[in-house]
Order: C-alpha cells, then structure tokens, then sequence
C-alpha cells in the first residue's frame, strides 16, 4: 500500500454542502458567566475529508484478500483507535475494486472490521452525480470504543467514490465521504452561524485532542471547506480565534453531543504570512530549555523551518542543510526549527542521526494544534521562511538551494561578513 501518512493536511476537492441542518444552541446556568455550551446533532452532512489513491496490493489491514487479478485495485477508508499513533493505518478499513476499462465495476469491503475481503456481502455500486465514469458505494462500519472507563457504541456511514482512471493501468482517485456529521448553531458576536464537528483521526470519539475541532459557516452559505489550518476552524486542544473573538474549549462530551466554550477576549491577528510583511512573532522552549523568540533575532536574517522526520524532502537535503549552517550559520544567518512530528521521540532521533544543533522546537502536537504551525497557517513540512533582519518576510522556499540564492540576496543587501555556503 501506498505511504498515506499526512505529510500534507488533508483537504475537501469541493465545498461540501449540508442536506440537513439541526441542532442548537444553549447556555446552562451552571456554568461560569464566560462559559456558553453549543449543542450538535446527528446530521446528513456528507463530509468530504480524505483522499487516496487505489493500489495494486492489498493493504497490510487485510489478513484474507482476493485472489491475485490485474483488474482488482485496494484502498483504505481512514479509522483510528484512540490509543493509535497519529501516523497509524492499523484500523484502517480496507476495500477493493474491480476496475474495468478505467471504471468500477465490483467492490468488496471489510465492513465487519475482521481483515477478510471475503465473508461481507460485496456493497452495491452507483453511478455518483456528476461524473458519468465515478461510481460510488456505501458502507455502515460499527464498533465499541473503550471511553473513560465505559464502552461508546460507534456507527459510521461511509461512501466510497471511485473516480474514473485516465486510462485502464493508471491508478484511479478515491474520495472517502462520512454521510452523517455533527451539526449544530453557535451565536459568535451576536449573530447565529453553523457549526460542524471534526473528528480528525475517524476515531468515532471527540476529544480535546488528536485533531479533533469545529469549523464554523462564518458566510452562512450551507458550505463548509474542510481545511484545518483555515480561519474558519477551531481546534479543540488550544484557544483559537473566531471573527474578533478568542475562545478556549473546557470539555467536549465523547459523541460530540456538547462543547463548552469560553471566550477569553479580543483575538488576535489571523492574517496569513506574506512576502512583504512583518513575520508573524512566536516563542517557544527549544531542547535545551532556553526560550527562543523570533523577534530577538533581530539584525540576521532569519530562516524558520517547518520539519518532519517522516518528510522525505527533509530527510532528503538534511545534511546538505546542516553542511550550509554550519559553514555559514553563525557568522550570518540563524535558523529556528518548528518541528510537527507527533512522535517526539522520532524527532530526537532525526536530529541525532543528521546531526542538527540550530534551536528546534518539538511539542509532538498535531500541526492544526501547534501554535507556531497554525500562527503561519502552515501545513506543509520541508518549508523554509526567509525572514529579513528587519523582521519582514522575503520569501517562502521549498529547497536548500532555494535557501540559500534567498539567504545570499539577503546577506549581500545587509553586506554581511559571510554568504550561505555550502560548498
């Protein structure tokens, strides 16, 4: 099976448009005067959030697959346990296809979560609106997830699009759609918007944490773009800014039936980075135990580089980096490392075995609730943000060698003693 690992966060093709709005809002007395509780119900709402593309071989979720065929194609419907590992597919569900002159003509899935292929009865498979050659199925998976000590009964329905393949031996797309959300109103500032639960994991559970979060319909238009690091999402794990407002979760009941909220102020500015612009400031306490502050570095350019240890790119150019720092780095440039591992202990062991020594900050969050991550609205790893020595971003990269023309423009404009390199 194909790496499905999150290096990108993942994104809705379309708009998704909600068939049926309920819910509500309400305030309990008991809580403190800053404190409202938003209500979610049950809803249609045929969340788009997960893509993928089918593989020739079964997936490794499959202990019982289907006899070996040049038309059958596998993939995965995306399901965490909550003691899963971010980067897991272990709970993964698989299916497969039959492909046939590019489009779907058979499906299996594992619907009874037994990695058998074999023993469901194969989902019936529909033509999808609006692409004559997609074909789609439906899927109910149920479970028992194990909740503070008791056991919450989890019901998922699932549908399956199987875009056509441009030509028969060339992979085709799939879109993985959860027919029933979370929905509910929230009044933000006086007026009432839509709101929709996120689980981020397909845990089934919703927690103050692994993702988990709520995006708002600020433009009230039934649509909501299924995009975590967007101004319209609030992560549950940390405060998060909505319009004008600061809010900060203090409890989310596990079936997303509640969310206690408070507002806890003005918010600050969500402008995204721009070329141009004063860099967004952050601190945070690198490995030695030192707090770093971007705006200190003041007078040196400055490079802020979002990571990965499962990033191949990073992987990739990590000595190459290390070989310009280290020539170049202290005489001319400083370097602050933001890495968004979940796997703290991946991270270390990236640093030790390519032997990086510049200030890293490793909080082992997801990167829709890292506060650096989210403050740049960054959701690619192996990025480079060149900032200037007046603290204004020159440019954005994706390269060492990118890097480093950025850097000597910079440090040839400063007259600085050195240039970035790394020869």
């Amino acid at each position: 099976m194909h790496d499905m690992r999150p290096w990108r966060i993942a994104r809705a093709r379309d708009l998704l448009l909600l068939l049926t709005l309920a819910g509500g809002r309400f305030a309990l007395a008991s809580e403190p005067p800053s404190a409202r509780a938003w209500s979610f119900r049950r809803s249609v709402v045929n969340l788009e959030s997960y893509s993928g593309s089918l593989q020739p071989e079964a997936p490794p979720a499959v202990h019982r697959g289907l006899p070996k065929d040049s038309t059958i194609w596998y993939g995965e419907i995306f399901r965490q346990l909550p003691s899963d590992v971010p980067t897991s597919r272990e709970h993964a569900v698989p299916f497969a296809v039959r492909m046939q002159a590019g489009v779907a003509q058979r499906a299996w899935v594992d619907a009874n979560l037994n990695g058998d292929l074999t023993d469901d009865e194969p989902p019936p498979l529909s033509r999808y609106p609006g692409d004559p050659g997609a074909r789609s199925f439906l899927t109910a998976l149920r479970w028992a997830a194990s909740v503070d000590g008791g056991t919450l009964p989890i019901e998922r329905e699932v549908r399956v699009v199987i875009d056509p393949a441009a030509s028969p031996d060339i992979a085709s797309d799939y879109r993985i759609q959860d027919v029933f959300g979370m929905l509910g109103t929230v009044e933000i500032e006086g007026a009432t918007h839509r709101a929709l639960l996120f689980d981020a994991n397909h845990d089934g559970i919703y927690t103050r944490g692994h993702g988990d979060g709520v995006f708002f319909d600020l433009d009230d238009d039934h649509h909501f773009e299924i995009d975590p690091m967007a101004v319209d999402f609030g992560p549950f794990a940390m405060p998060f800014s909505i319009l004008h407002r600061s809010m900060v979760v203090d409890s989310v009941s596990s079936d997303g039936s509640r969310v206690v909220v408070r507002d806890v102020g003005p918010a600050p500015s969500s402008r995204a980075p721009a070329r141009g612009r004063m860099a967004p400031d952050f601190t945070f306490v690198d490995l030695d135990g030192k707090l770093q502050r971007l705006s200190a570095h003041r007078g040196r350019p400055t490079v802020v580089y979002f990571w990965a240890s499962w990033c191949a790119n990073c992987r990739g150019q990590a000595l190459e980096l290390r070989a310009m720092y280290e020539r170049s780095g202290p005489r001319g440039w400083d370097l602050l490392g933001i890495d968004c591992d979940t796997d703290r202990a991946e991270a270390l062991r990236f640093r030790d075995q390519f032997g990086e020594t510049w200030p890293t900050s490793v909080t082992g969050l997801y990167m829709t609730e890292n506060p650096v991550t989210r403050l740049y609205h960054e959701d690619l790893v192996g990025i480079f943000y060149v900032v200037g020595s007046d603290g204004i971003l020159a440019d954005k990269v994706s390269d060492v060698d990118a890097l480093k023309a950025a850097l000597d423009k910079l440090l040839e404009a400063g007259k600085a003693p050195t240039q970035a390199d790394t020869r």
